[in-house]
């Protein structure tokens, strides 16, 4: 006989939901909540918001010139590329925990390390800014993972300060997206890159791995002395007040004074590793 209580039978996913999406991972619908599988476990919200590529063979249109003599050849070589979607951050971790690793960041590392204006860093993380800006990702994620390590060796010794949710987060994952972003990174260079390179050599020491150290303060020294960051003429004419203290305090304190640091931090770390 069969049962009077049927299981709720799974709603058919037509179309992957964007943290699925965005992972490329299987979109399982649950049969009792407008939540996918995925994203309840992970806790994240079940959104549809990207606009989805339309099936088959992509029209290109061709963009003629303003002459009209042109051959067709001449005007089909000026057809329009393709417009590429905006690059947006992977979730790593909540925002609540990011503005609670950059509040640490001044309280335990910029007193020896002031490479911020921290008026306008808090602004841009609490309006999450670092989610489609890619370096300013990467500077975000150096910051987290140079924080969580100090964490893990007891260096918050604020009383008003609970870190225990944060104690859970491990420093690797952090440090490793901020490699991962920084190998794909390419060409693009500006400020964010060249600090992050900084705070990784920084984070690494902490963590006992010496090859990372050299690797990221070779790169920042290489890049400091690439596009002449040492010299303020060299620096672009529109930047503001704020990111013209922070390039001086990158690049002028960290080649002269941030060396003593280093130096202290590289013999007072007992990690073994060379990573």
């Amino acid at each position: 006989m069969s049962s009077s209580r049927q299981k709720p039978k799974r709603r058919r996913v037509t179309q992957a939901c964007d943290f699925c999406h965005k992972r490329a991972i299987k979109c399982q619908k649950s049969p009792v909540e407008t939540s996918c599988e995925n994203c309840k476990d992970f806790s994240q919200p079940c959104t549809f918001n990207r606009r989805p590529r339309k099936r088959g063979v992509q029209v290109r249109t061709v963009v003629r010139t303003a002459e009209d003599n042109q051959s067709e050849e001449n005007s089909a070589s000026e057809s329009t590329s393709e417009v590429q979607e905006p690059w947006t951050s992977p979730s790593i971790v909540s925002q609540a925990a990011i503005v609670d690793f950059v509040e640490l960041y001044f309280e335990i590392v910029y007193p020896i390390f002031p490479l911020f204006h921290r008026p306008s860093l808090m602004r841009r993380v609490s309006r999450g800014e670092y989610t489609s800006d890619k370096a300013f990702f990467i500077s975000i994620m150096a910051i987290c993972a140079l924080v969580a390590v100090r964490i893990r060796d007891g260096s918050v010794t604020n009383p008003r300060r609970d870190v225990s949710s944060l104690q859970n987060l491990d420093s690797e994952i952090f440090y490793t997206e901020a490699q991962n972003q920084l190998s794909s990174a390419g060409d693009q260079i500006n400020i964010h890159i060249i600090r992050s390179h900084a705070l990784m050599a920084i984070a690494a020491i902490q963590k006992g791995f010496i090859r990372d150290m050299r690797k990221h303060l070779g790169m920042y020294h290489m890049l400091v002395d690439m596009y002449g960051l040492h010299d303020e003429s060299n620096w672009p004419v529109g930047i503001g007040l704020i990111e013209r203290e922070e390039r001086r305090r990158l690049v002028i304190w960290l080649l002269n004074h941030g060396k003593v640091h280093l130096a202290d931090e590289l013999s007072s770390s007992s990690g073994p590793s060379t990573h």
